[in-house]
């Protein structure tokens, strides 16, 4: 049975009236995650708004058992659209949106109860954080911001058919923008196919939206990320570059902007526009720490060490000003800081130096696998076999460490070149976790270690790349395994 809470009140021309809130969905084929989605919130909003798309499977049941109130939609090629349709449905004061695929923690829930309850009639947009899977690191959360609670008023609509905002309209409708500590869990995508389906169904509502009103650098810019994710980095460079003219400088993704432009330059080669883009976006930015790390990267491939080590340096440590929410990126950038910063010390034969780092790494982060498995280079480089069993130890200790477990001790049996011991290990380990893209690495790099079957070593690059198509690794070792074949490398 859904538990409704009791509205609130709040003072309005000097007269109590009801404060609600009314959570706002748009969904299409959600039956599998919608469940966590609204059990996690239901008993703290007064309704709930699902607006269907086009569902085949059981989600319209599973929202109507939390006693929602669903309505079907036509698609009309438009988010924003969509999102207003759920909007128009609402009869509460405030509007609270979620997707199906997201939900909140005990923590989570707890901070938005406290929220809701200290609404009042005040004309605010509050942002909360979204944590979602990340391919840049195993294990660790990609965290963006978004607009999840505003006033339910005619004069507040979403905007755009993609990556939709809500903050243009409300800013125009005089609302101040607050932030908070509430984090919002996203499951994401595991499965690239859909990926890349929902890349292109991007793909095609941005170009839409770009012949409707172009020269908007909101849609430039995401039509530019959009083309870097498809693996098209002049279209990608061309649209990031006409977002950088007709942006002001308020756009709030100038710096993700500079990133993707200095990724979009790297990839076609151009270390001379990337460097100069990096240089001119730390400039802009200085305390931004993605854009400081991707400028160290830099320096340290076009063989500045002295550069790199002084821009990773200010980058390991930790940032006492801001609070653990907010420095959720700012913790995954220290991390590779660090990382980084300890391979340096390694080549510069500083062993020690690179051990402590590293140690630190896995002591913030113990699902840091690369950092697990250099950890076992320099052990195993230094002779120092107990200390190479004292990390196998450390990592069965942990109950959440199995990939990390396994990546590690094939990583040691294949730099023992004890090559069958590593694929046991590796081939017992995938079907239990398939989706983790490490596995699949070491057991492409084990396969071609030993030398031996290459059509399995084919077979593992191609899967590694199945699930992760932009791979650098996995498609530079493709290619050299199919010249090496005497095959065509783009068949």
């Amino acid at each position: 049975m859904l538990h409704i809470s009791e509205p609130f009140a709040f003072r309005y021309d000097g007269k109590a009236m009801p404060r609600h809130v009314s959570l706002c969905l748009i969904v299409r084929n959600e039956e599998a995650t919608l469940g966590r989605c609204l059990s996690s919130v239901a008993e703290f909003v007064h309704e709930i708004i699902v607006v269907d798309t086009g569902s085949t499977d059981r989600t319209k049941e599973v929202a109507s058992g939390f006693g929602a109130r669903v309505f079907d939609y036509q698609w009309q090629e438009s988010f924003a659209a969509a999102r207003n349709e759920s909007i128009r449905q609402a009869t509460s004061q405030w509007i609270f949106w979620l997707d199906g695929d997201e939900w909140l923690d005990q923590a989570g829930t707890r901070k938005l109860s406290e929220l809701f309850a200290s609404l009042g009639d005040e004309k605010a947009v509050y942002l909360m954080k979204q944590w979602s899977p990340s391919d840049f690191s195993p294990g660790t959360p990609m965290v963006l911001d978004h607009a999840r609670l505003f006033p339910n008023r005619p004069d507040i609509r979403w905007e755009y058919r993609v990556y939709e905002q809500i903050i243009p309209s409300a800013r125009r409708a005089g609302c101040a923008v607050h932030t908070t500590e509430i984090a919002v869990q996203h499951s994401g995508y595991y499965d690239q196919s859909q990926v890349a389906r929902k890349m292109e169904r991007n793909l095609r509502l941005l170009q839409m939206e770009d012949r409707e009103h172009p020269q908007n650098p909101y849609t430039l810019f995401h039509l530019g990320s959009v083309y870097q994710s498809l693996g098209r980095p002049v279209e990608s460079v061309r649209c990031l570059r006409q977002s950088l003219g007709a942006a002001l400088p308020s756009f709030t993704l100038l710096p993700k902007l500079f990133s993707l432009l200095v990724q979009g330059h790297h990839r076609l080669g151009q270390a001379g526009e990337a460097l100069a883009a990096s240089k001119q976006a730390c400039d802009r930015f200085p305390e931004d720490a993605e854009l400081r790390f991707q400028h160290a990267m830099l320096e340290r491939e076009r063989g500045n060490i002295p550069g790199a080590m002084a821009a990773l340096l200010p980058l390991s440590q930790p940032n006492p000003r801001q609070a653990d929410l907010q420095e959720m990126g700012g913790k995954q950038i220290r991390s590779m800081a660090r990382h980084e910063l300890a391979a340096i010390y390694q080549e510069l034969g500083r062993g020690n130096e690179a051990e402590a780092l590293w140690l630190a790494v896995l002591s913030e982060k113990p699902d840091f696998t690369v950092a697990w498995m250099a950890l076992a280079d320099l052990y195993l480089s230094q002779g120092l076999a107990s200390k190479v069993e004292a990390l196998f130890k450390r990592l069965d200790a942990d109950p959440d460490g199995a990939v990390e477990a396994a990546v590690v001790r094939a990583r040691v049996s294949v730099a023992r070149k004890e090559f069958g011991a590593a694929r046991k290990i590796l081939e017992e380990a995938i079907p239990r976790a398939p989706l983790a893209i490490w596995l699949r690495v070491q057991y492409s790099m084990a396969l071609l270690r030993e030398g031996h079957d290459w059509a399995a070593a084919e077979k593992a690059l191609r899967d590694v790349l199945a699930l992760d198509p932009n791979h650098a690794g996995a498609q530079e070792n493709l290619a050299k395994l199919l010249q090496m074949q005497g095959r065509n490398p783009k068949n």
